[in-house]
């Protein structure tokens, strides 16, 4: 099975060899979904990402490393409309399992961080 791309999409799913994915200097997405590509670990980076409708990244195995999601989404740069996450290894569980995997509070323990203000 090939990837889609249909106009301002990417579109991946039902791909179970598929590891990984370099995708050359795309800015806006309709959508950009992620489902049934159970041998991918990570989401890499779009570097040129300014924007993304809808985000969809769901039913992937050993899909565990999700912080681009969480750099996308704390990027003032780049604008994220919906964005749905489930079903996949812990660490991209949900969009609260991103941001407790890859954004922890850094006022949960002090002795760590004395240097922030909490």
């Amino acid at each position: 099975m090939v990837p889609t791309f249909l106009g301002p999409s990417i579109i991946l799913n039902n791909l179970p060899q598929l590891t990984g994915y370099n995708i050359p200097l795309v800015s806006t997405l309709e959508r950009f979904q992620v489902a049934g590509c159970n041998a991918m670990e990570s989401l890499p980076a779009l570097p040129s990402l300014t924007t993304v409708s809808d985000l969809r990244v769901f039913f992937n195995d050993v899909l565990s490393d999700c912080c681009v999601i969480d750099e996308w989404i704390n990027n003032p740069n780049i604008t994220i409309g919906t964005a749905q996450v489930s079903n996949n290894a812990p660490g991209c569980l949900s969009l609260t399992d991103i941001q407790a995997t890859c954004s922890p509070d850094p006022c949960a323990n002090d002795a760590e961080a004395p240097t922030i203000s909490c």
